[in-house]
């Protein structure tokens, strides 16, 4: 399988440029095969999701039209009746940092078997995920290659 490999770029977003956390790091993967074969598996997933009720309306990261701002809108549509009635509202705002980098491959793969997907789909996730690895560059010098785990 391919796309086994990938480089880290330090994105700046904003502030000062020597904090480290005012860098994203984007993974651009080599070759591009793998990032069309990604969204092609993507799309594959998130149907077979869909169609088997898998998902949450609750959910608004890594989904399509779902912005922050949709996600806000239903919060407000939600909390103003209850103010509007006088009744308490709790909520609680998850932001998971880096959520994708910190995966654990074992239980994702042992969460794709238990959400019934195909053994030729676990094969390839299994494919995918294992011996990967990821250098760092930065100003055009490049580290060795670290294994992905």
């Amino acid at each position: 399988i391919f796309g086994k490999k990938g480089k880290i770029i330090p994105l700046f977003k904003a502030n000062d440029p020597t904090a480290p956390n005012n860098y994203r790091p984007i993974t651009i993967s080599l070759p591009i095969l793998s990032k069309i074969m990604e969204r092609i598996v993507h799309r594959q997933v998130y149907k077979y999701l869909r169609e088997h009720n898998l998902t949450t309306s609750e959910q608004f990261g890594f989904r399509s039209n779902l912005s922050t701002n949709v996600a806000l809108t239903r919060v407000t549509e939600e909390i103003l009746p209850n103010i509007d009635n006088k009744l308490a509202t709790g909520a609680v705002f998850i932001d998971l940092r880096k959520a994708f980098d910190t995966v654990d491959h074992t239980l994702l793969i042992a969460k794709l078997k238990n959400t019934g997907f195909s053994a030729p789909v676990i094969n390839w996730f299994t494919s995918y995920l294992s011996s990967r690895t990821v250098m760092t560059s930065i100003n055009n010098i490049t580290s060795t290659p670290k294994p992905v785990t």
